[in-house]
């Protein structure tokens, strides 16, 4: 499954929603920028979701408004977004999958699934600003301006990172925020 089937379970485990309402959800967590997530693919994704069992699509009136499907995570879809989330925080394939199961991970999975998923990111952007920074140093003399440039890029960015990711375990360990993750 796709990334779009994570967005789409996630958002549906926090409420039901009608298909309009999934594009307030994406622009006001500015999710369609950095999931590249859009509205079409979310629709071809509730049939498929819908196909599978993971949802249930029921048609609501409201008030003189025209019927509106709204979907509803079902267990089986709880099921599968837990599998989704867990495996993209452990074993991501590309960084943006990582971030996106981290959007979704509240009610999801435990704390220590979460908590130590954070901590293996943080080793491999310590080992990664490394080996940057060793490249960089080694080829600082042969490395035209744009490559300087972009090895600089490079740092900033894993920096960043690690101070999201320290900043993240900070806030998971608060009592308050400890509570909103599954038992183990």
């Amino acid at each position: 499954m796709s990334k779009v089937h994570l967005v789409v379970l996630g958002m549906l485990n926090e409420k039901p929603m009608h298909g309009y309402e999934f594009k307030y959800y994406l622009e006001e967590r500015s999710l369609e920028h950095w999931s590249r997530v859009n509205l079409p693919a979310i629709y071809k994704a509730l049939q498929s979701l819908e196909d599978k069992g993971h949802i249930t699509g029921k048609k609501e009136v409201e008030g003189n408004n025209p019927p509106r499907t709204v979907y509803r995570i079902t267990e089986s879809g709880r099921k599968f977004l837990r599998k989704m989330v867990t495996n993209n925080l452990m074993n991501p394939k590309h960084k943006p999958d990582f971030w996106i199961a981290i959007a979704f991970m509240i009610k999801v999975v435990t704390y220590e699934t979460a908590r130590r998923a954070i901590e293996l990111q943080l080793e491999q952007e310590d080992k990664e600003h490394r080996d940057i920074k060793f490249a960089s140093m080694k080829q600082q003399t042969d490395v035209p301006f744009n490559g300087r440039v972009l090895i600089q890029l490079g740092l900033g960015f894993h920096e960043t990172e690690k101070k999201c990711l320290t900043a993240l375990l900070e806030e998971m360990a608060k009592p308050e925020n400890r509570e909103k993750f599954i038992e183990g």
